[in-house]
């Protein structure tokens, strides 16, 4: 019956439309990596929204915390839901919180910078600085924190490029100023240590 087939032609049309927004482009020739169409944009849109929230009392907490929900690390080689400790730093939480929000399912929230790292480095994502310095809106910036002993790329600062015309660079990140805050960070440029390519 051509009724009873409507509805499901019609229900796997749309489960097909909505997995094609997630397909991966073919890398641009020359590209050390390759991007997944729309997904930076809708990292910075999913950001956008979120510029302006603040912690309650500048210890890690308060509103903010929506962020760290849901959050994973690997640990002997499985992935398990980890449990937030009250006062950890929550850039890392706020830029994966971002990027799941445009994801596919099965995009892991992180906790730490070096997990992002981690991760993108394993998925082929991971571009250091040495490589040159080129993000698109939506790609993440790993930074190295000042007076940091540990190597460069494995802790640190993450935050999400807003814009870079090849000189002037603003990026939108948590826990900056306890806050979610777009800035100018031009000036910050020498402590870059990679990008995360969307």
């Amino acid at each position: 019956d051509v009724r009873k087939r409507v509805p499901v032609m019609v229900g796997i049309f749309a489960i097909l439309s909505w997995l094609s927004r997630f397909a991966k482009a073919a890398p641009a020739p020359g590209s050390d990596v390759s991007r997944t169409p729309l997904l930076g944009e809708n990292v910075l849109a999913a950001a956008r929204p979120y510029v302006g929230l603040s912690e309650s009392t500048g210890s890690n907490d308060g509103p903010v915390l929506l962020f760290v929900k849901n959050i994973w690390r690997r640990i002997s080689g499985q992935e398990r839901r980890l449990e937030w400790v009250e006062g950890w730093d929550w850039c890392a939480a706020f830029a994966t919180h971002c990027v799941s929000l445009a994801s596919p399912p099965g995009y892991l929230k992180r906790a730490a910078v070096w997990e992002i790292v981690r991760d993108a480095r394993e998925r082929g994502k991971f571009v250091d600085v040495s490589h040159g310095f080129n993000p698109k809106p939506g790609d993440l910036i790993i930074w190295k924190r000042k007076g940091d002993p540990r190597r460069e790329g494995e802790t640190g600062h993450v935050s999400i490029c807003a814009s870079w015309d090849g000189k002037r660079l603003r990026t939108i990140g948590g826990n900056e100023e306890n806050s979610v805050r777009e800035a100018d960070v031009t000036n910050d440029l020498p402590r870059a240590v990679g990008v995360v390519a969307h």
